[in-house]
């Protein structure tokens, strides 16, 4: 990742989502774009995301076994077959949401 330590992290999160309110909370006319708000915004959206996938990539790896590792290596050694699994993975994850 990016940011190596926690400490980092939670500057990086915390600054850019207090500074966008304290820079730009002053009066804003309602026809000009906020391109400072919409950029720290982004970026502190982006930190978020980042940090959230890599959670859940140590999650990840931390409850997969040597055994779901072999599968997976099986099923990702042709890059079509590769291509189908992931659409169905991705497919059955994304149905989960709408239950």
């Amino acid at each position: 990742m990016i940011f190596r330590t926690r400490k980092i992290q939670f500057v990086v999160i915390l600054g850019s989502l207090l500074s966008a309110t304290v820079l730009y909370a002053g009066e804003n006319r309602s026809d000009d774009i906020a391109w400072g708000f919409l950029v720290i915004g982004l970026c502190g959206g982006l930190s978020l995301f980042l940090y959230g996938m890599e959670k859940m990539s140590e999650g990840l790896k931390k409850s997969a076994g040597q055994k779901m590792r072999s599968i997976l290596a099986a099923l990702t050694k042709n890059r079509v077959i590769a291509l189908f699994v992931g659409a169905f993975v991705t497919m059955g994850y994304s149905a989960l949401f709408f239950f």
